[in-house]
């Protein structure tokens, strides 16, 4: 063996298998480079990588160096001394969780189910086993946040399964909870209400009331009028008219009022101003002019006010006139829904029209907000925890302080750890029997990293009769947390054999109740816009309307009673972003009452038509009395507003002559003050030339006298 050959380091000297090469050399190299010469080192033949001949001195180290790297990187992590010192921190952990830990856990759990639920949670008997890293709970209970003095679910004994690694690393990660119960909707001896957290209160929806059920073989035109006044378009047009008039009267009586007022004042104000004498002016006088000119300047002053108080009459007279119009525009409408009220109310005996569909509305409700809405508000209720439990991984990264990502140098090959969502539940099962009633829950992949775990949270829930009834409701849905997901969640609901009655919802359109067996299937879906859509179908087989008072209503038990089904349709609906919410019913029931009232009908209708339009002109008659059509008071105003406007018009022309009359006057004053100034300079001028001249003519003769003297 030649020297290089013994510097070659023993790890490569042996022939390698290809699979172990890859495995145990490579992958534990990381610098492409390195691998890249590990392989420009060795050839294969027949499975076996073995070292090329040739090897120089500088190949040899370089080959050293990697094979210390590639022994540290198998080499075991652990040692003694940190091991020891962990085992002593174990055993001081297990400690203080046998006498401290399970009581602050179980409070700990409380909070944050409190949190989530927005209502009391208690929670009986937490123990955790440290060993076996499992965790045992007598029973958890959680209060109904909108209704406080239920539960809205309670457990029995749970036994918890954590995953070990994902514990040591700060995660709650349960693998699988089971329960041997869940109940829904138990009553509390005490409110679970928590301070600060009220129940959420829904917006009550005001529905329309069901069309009645008229007597056709005695029928009385005048009670159906009487019972449907109030709904009657005309009555409340003709009292819109009538309160809008009264309101009308109101604010421009205040108006009128002010706006006379105000004229007179003006017209007190401008007296003395209208009343002057121009003629006793003395334009010799320069005190009189300054006190003309400052009468002048007060006039036209008043004049601006009173063009103020001009503009406002315009506009009161003007308003006054268009709600004057108003008001008959709406009597008039009043008038024109008289024959819309009684085409409304003939409809009540026109059984063709479709106005009862509405009949069986109430009672698919009623169906409903038994069995399918209490399930899908329990479905609500979980999607809106499902969510809050997203929240917990975005508050534990704001709150985590960012981390340099460590930079490797060297050969050292990098083996990335396996991530944990911060809370994960992988399974919640139960499944049991009470009293002849068969339960099971099923709950999977709960997580607050949906896109760490890559599922989305799936809900199975059924309720089952054992016995002969075989009356059973089942719940499964799942919603997608995930950003990519395009539907946010989606659900099935089922439900059969269960009997129903409804009476109060259809008493008041003449019919004591509606009994039968019930069967129900409804999908929903919801969209990750907000939006929530529900569809679904019910089958009412056995039914029968009990108590029908009047010819419709027996006419629509017969219907019902000789019909197999009663089968309906049904659509819910609340578009993203807007807070109300649709429901649409469709059902077979109209063909039926309608082909069962077809006889009974034409045999009343055309008498009860008539009668039933003398009834509705009767009731408006009378209801409208003089003062719903008199405009007496309002046509008073309208005149008085009138001679208000004229007269601040009269008075601002009064005004504006008088300010044109004195200033003509200062000016012509000003004009015969500077002419007589004029005339006066003219005979001084002269005056002066005159003077100038004798004074020459006079220095002349001087001149010649002296002259001739000589």
């Amino acid at each position: 063996m030649s020297a290089v050959t013994k510097k070659i380091p023993p790890l490569f000297r042996k022939p390698i298998p290809e699979k172990s090469f890859e495995k145990s050399i490579i992958r534990l190299i990381e610098i492409k480079a390195d691998k890249e010469y590990l392989f420009s080192m060795f050839e294969l033949k027949d499975g076996f990588y073995t070292i090329k001949p040739g090897i120089t001195k500088k190949d040899a180290a370089r080959l050293k160096t990697l094979a210390g790297a590639i022994k540290s990187n198998r080499a075991w992590p652990v040692r003694v001394i940190p091991l020891a010192a962990a085992a002593i921190m174990v055993s001081a952990a297990v400690t203080f969780c046998l006498f401290f830990m399970n009581p602050l856990l179980e409070r700990a759990l409380e909070s944050g189910l409190e949190n989530l639920f927005e209502a009391r949670a208690e929670v009986d008997g937490f123990r955790l086993n440290l060993f076996r890293f499992r965790i045992g709970v007598s029973g958890i209970s959680v209060a109904d946040r909108d209704n406080p003095m239920t539960n809205l679910f309670q457990t029995g004994r749970l036994a918890i399964r954590l995953l070990p690694e994902a514990v040591l690393k700060g995660k709650v990660y349960i693998e699988e909870v089971s329960a041997s119960e869940i109940r829904f909707g138990t009553p509390r001896p005490v409110s679970g209400a928590l301070p600060g957290r009220p129940p959420k209160k829904t917006k009550p929806k005001t529905e329309a009331p069901p069309p009645p059920l008229v007597d056709l073989a005695q029928f009385d035109a005048a009670e159906l009028v009487r019972r449907e006044a109030d709904g009657m378009a005309s009555k409340k047009l003709y009292d819109e008219a009538a309160a809008f008039y009264a309101h009308t009267l109101e604010t421009w009586n205040t108006r009128v009022a002010d706006s006379k007022r105000r004229i007179t004042e003006l017209q007190n104000a401008v007296k003395p101003f209208v009343e002057f004498n121009i003629n006793s002016i003395d334009v010799r006088n320069p005190a009189a002019i300054r006190n003309v000119i400052k009468l002048i300047d007060d006039g036209k002053t008043a004049l601006d006010r009173i063009k103020d108080a001009a503009d406002e009459a315009n506009g009161i007279a003007g308003g006054m006139q268009e709600d004057i119009k108003n008001v008959d525009a709406l009597r008039k409408s009043a008038a024109n829904a008289v024959r819309a009220d009684i085409d409304h109310l003939k409809s009540y005996i026109d059984f063709s029209s479709g106005t009862y569909r509405g009949i069986i509305d109430p009672v698919l409700r009623q169906i409903l907000t038994g069995a399918a809405w209490r399930y899908i508000n329990y479905g609500r209720r979980a999607l809106e925890v499902f969510e809050k439990i997203k929240t917990v991984q975005t508050m534990v990264q704001a709150r985590q302080k960012t981390v340099k990502k460590e930079k490797f140098k060297g050969r050292d090959v990098v083996f990335p750890s396996r991530r944990y969502p911060s809370f994960y539940m992988g399974k919640l099962a139960s499944d049991f029997t009470i009293q002849g009633w068969n339960s099971a829950f099923d709950l999977r992949d709960l997580s607050s990293a949906p896109e760490i775990t890559g599922r989305p949270v799936l809900l199975k829930l059924s309720v089952a009769e054992t016995g002969k009834g075989g009356r059973f409701v089942s719940f499964a849905g799942s919603a997608d947390f995930r950003d990519s997901a395009a539907e946010l969640f989606g659900a099935e609901l089922r439900g059969g054999n269960f009997p129903f009655s409804a009476a109060a919802e259809l008493d008041a359109i003449g019919i004591g109740g509606f009994n039968g067996l019930a069967g129900l299937e409804v999908t929903a879906a919801g969209g990750r816009d907000g939006g929530v859509y529900i569809a679904g179908s019910a089958k009412v087989s056995d039914a029968a309307l009990l108590d029908p008072r009047g010819t419709v209503a027996q006419a629509i038990a017969q219907a019902v009673d000789e019909a197999d089904t009663v089968e309906l349709g049904f659509n819910y609906a609340r578009s993203a972003g807007s807070p109300d919410d649709t429901f649409s019913v469709d059902t077979n029931i109209d063909e039926l009452v309608v082909t069962a009232l077809k006889k009974t009908a034409a045999e009343y209708a055309k008498k009860a038509a008539a009668e039933l339009e003398r009834a509705v002109r009767s009731y408006i008659s009378g209801y409208v009395s003089t003062e719903y059509l008199s405009n007496d008071d309002l046509d008073k105003l309208f005149a008085a507003a009138r001679g208000d406007r004229d007269a601040i018009g009269g008075l601002e022309s009064l005004v504006r002559d008088k300010l044109s009359e004195m200033e003509r006057r200062v000016k012509g004053a000003a004009e015969e003050k500077a002419a007589a100034a004029g005339e006066q300079a003219k005979q001084e001028a002269r005056q002066q030339a005159s003077n100038a001249a004798q004074k020459a003519e006079d220095a002349a003769k001087s001149a010649l006298q002296g002259l001739f003297k000589r």
